[in-house]
């Protein structure tokens, strides 16, 4: 007993001191309390964040310093939760209006970006395309799916596969493996989005 109180107070004595060691990046700093960030990616050394007045910041040297660049924003607002590094991309989905989004990368630290829409899924009247959450899965594809429709592409490809599933929840990738939260089952596909089968989940 006394070997694992020890043990146990070794442990929240090094977990208390390693929670001490956080500080502030200085990313983006603002006097206003009123600015804040909102997301955050990376792409190997190169940070980015964005804060809630749509400002892009870049960190080049793991947060140590900052820059705002000048960039030509995609159209829109940068979508919360929607910035990614993707490979050498830097992703952002972007909210044009209530109803139309847009897919967006680019792969020079953000300065010029290029649409990347063809074949996601649309909205609901229509007329432009509908908000998505996308993932990389790996082996050089991505994914993006809403709660109708889901699709996959490899990354440098530009058009977007519609996959045969729908109601997706949720998904996540392993190392050889595609997995998928749908409609109250799991799917699963071994070949980058090609095909799925159902996993048991009874037992």
């Amino acid at each position: 007993m006394k070997k694992l109180l020890l043990l146990f107070t070794a442990a929240f004595i090094h977990t208390g001191i390693m929670a001490q060691m956080w500080h502030a990046t200085g990313a983006l700093e603002a006097t206003d309390p009123n600015i804040y960030l909102t997301d955050a990616t990376h792409i190997g050394d190169t940070i980015f964040v964005i804060n809630n007045q749509q400002i892009l910041g870049v960190s080049t040297d793991l947060g140590a310093t900052w820059n705002v660049p000048t960039i030509n924003k995609p159209n829109g607002d940068f979508y919360p939760e929607g910035l990614h590094g993707i490979k050498d991309r830097l992703y952002a989905l972007m909210k044009v209006n209530t109803y139309d989004h847009e897919l967006h990368y680019s792969t020079d630290n953000g300065t010029t970006w290029q649409l990347d829409t063809v074949g996601l899924p649309n909205n609901i009247g229509g007329s432009g395309k509908a908000a998505v959450v996308y993932k990389y899965m790996g082996n050089d594809y991505m994914m993006a799916s809403n709660t109708s429709e889901a699709v996959y592409k490899k990354v440098e490809n530009t058009e977007w596969i519609t996959a045969d599933i729908t109601g997706v929840v949720d998904f996540a990738a392993t190392h050889n493996k595609w997995l998928v939260v749908s409609d109250q089952k799991i799917l699963q596909s071994t070949d980058n989005g090609g095909t799925w089968s159902e996993i048991s989940t009874s037992g």
